[in-house]
């Protein structure tokens, strides 16, 4: 992989932009993969208070976009120092060049800073740590004429709210999301690069995440495992102190229930955090499966009911679907707690789900144990903030016991999965499913044969919403459709400018 870098300055808007250049062996390694690196200019942009970066860190920012394009080899336009190029090597199993034994790593600063998303686990994040911490939140550029179900505005809003308190927050663009296809975040960690750029510039110790005890450890998923056995974030945590920045997870021995319970106090509730991306501010799309599964958490967290349709997104969702047809679920342990504790409702799909999770909620302490902190992660978090932050989490959940420690270490979902009570819901889950969806099928299309004039109702609302409107005829219209729509909807349509009349 050769890859091109440079400064840019217009109108006093500064830029690091990078360019990767995959090579004959990266091509044949993409080849046996479900990703690919397009074929783009990467670039960040640069606060006007920014500093000249360390090589290192530079290298750094880079390597989180094109490390998992890469077969063997990296190629820069600087040189690195040598105890980077070694960690690269043994941590990654790459070369990385070229190297200058004379370039001394990078010093470790003095500050904290948070890879802040303006979500319910970031926000509880930024709630443990001390009110110095620096915030840098990515924002998502999008190339001009693409396509994207992204919105920003609750994560802005959220960005300012906190800001409004006195906290440092900081918005940087970038577009680092479309250097690869399909489009997304080459790596879990590549979100911190806006903050990883500006190491220097506010003389950072650490970068912090808003990882959780399931995504650190798997609990919830098929079976728990260390940190520190799982290859790629040790391997990234290596790799950032090589960089004289220090990997820190504050939140990655709470659950997600906990982080939920945080995000609903009262002063992180002020900073209005949401955690999904696609709705606009104070309205989640309520069509995703985060959307599905958080409601439920809070619920199950403040006692206070879903809204009574709240399972149709089970319908209406092909991502929710799909998600509850894995097994385990999808942070299924979450899932589990949260249809145990929250107000029970009339609702076919809430009773199938609770009768498939009922072996998981009722593992060891009832799922007890995700109300409270699981401690050994303690040394995952900066040995700087560790101590503040351990009574700051304390504040809101007591340390495990030896006991329940225990559970989270003997977590087996997939075992949980194969008992008789959970396959036998999980087929009866199944089945309910697939009538309710088949029913709800063919009502829709015996309403369209019913009035197929909707056809038209759908068009115009998809063009005048992708401002491509223009103006229809009886003509282009079709017969079939004039002759389902009565005089008064074609007045009314003419009225408005939508139809025109023939000459």
């Amino acid at each position: 992989m050769q890859v091109t870098s440079r400064f840019t300055e217009k109108d006093s808007l500064k830029r690091f932009c990078f360019t990767p250049i995959p090579n004959a062996v990266d091509i044949a390694f993409l080849d046996t993969k479900k990703f690919n690196i397009e074929n783009a200019e990467i670039f960040i942009e640069l606060l006007p208070q920014f500093k000249e970066a360390h090589n290192d860190v530079l290298a750094l920012v880079i390597l989180l976009q094109v490390i998992p394009f890469t077969a063997k080899e990296i190629m820069l336009d600087f040189p690195v120092s040598a105890h980077f190029s070694d960690t690269v090597k043994k941590y990654f199993k790459r070369t990385i060049g070229p190297v200058d034994s004379e370039l001394r790593p990078r010093a470790i600063g003095k500050r904290h800073a948070l890879a802040f998303s303006g979500g319910a686990d970031s926000c509880a994040a930024l709630s443990l740590m001390p009110k110095d911490t620096i915030s840098v939140f990515l924002s998502r550029t999008s190339p001009e004429g693409r396509k994207t179900l992204y919105k920003p505005e609750a994560a802005i809003a959220s960005c300012e709210a906190v800001r409004k308190t006195g906290r440092k927050v900081h918005m940087v663009e970038t577009n680092l999301e479309y250097g690869r296809s399909p489009v997304g975040f080459p790596c879990d960690y590549a979100n911190a690069s806006p903050a990883i750029i500006h190491a220097d510039t506010f003389d950072l110790r650490s970068v912090n995440f808003g990882m959780i005890l399931e995504s650190a450890c798997r609990l919830g998923d098929v079976k728990f495992l260390e940190l520190y056995k799982r290859s790629q974030p040790f391997a990234w945590f290596n790799l950032f102190n090589a960089a004289g920045i220090n990997f820190s997870l504050p939140t990655s021995g709470l659950s997600e229930i906990l982080t939920a319970k945080i995000s609903c106090s009262a002063e992180v509730r002020s900073w209005l955090p949401q955690s999904c991306v696609r709705g606009d501010q104070n309205k989640p799309c309520m069509n995703c499966y985060k959307c599905f599964r958080k409601q439920l958490m809070e619920a199950a967290v403040t006692g206070i009911p879903v809204q009574p349709n709240h399972f149709k997104i089970i319908l209406t969702s092909k991502e929710v679907r799909k998600k509850l047809e894995q097994v385990p679920i999808h942070h299924e342990i979450g899932m589990a707690y949260s249809i145990a504790n929250m107000p029970p409702i009339e609702d076919p799909f809430f009773g199938a789900l609770r009768n498939r999770l009922a072996p998981v909620s009722s593992y060891g302490d009832n799922l007890g144990f995700l109300n409270c902190f699981y401690h050994p992660m303690l040394r995952y978090i900066d040995e700087d903030l560790r101590d503040f932050v351990h009574k700051r989490i304390n504040e809101f959940a007591p340390d495990m016991t030896d006991q329940q420690v225990d559970f989270v270490k003997n977590w087996d979902g997939l075992k949980l999965s194969e008992t008789r009570q959970y396959q036998e819901a999980f087929e009866h889950q199944l089945k309910i499913v697939d009538e309710a969806y088949e029913k709800r099928r063919q009502r829709a299309a015996a309403k369209k044969r019913k009035r197929p004039h909707l056809a038209i109702y759908k068009k115009l609302t998809k063009a005048v919403r992708g401002n491509q409107f223009r103006p229809l005829t009886q003509r282009n219209v079709g017969k079939s459709y004039m002759l389902s729509i009565n005089n008064l909807t074609w007045s009314l349509l003419r009225k408005l400018g939508v139809i025109k009349r023939e000459k």
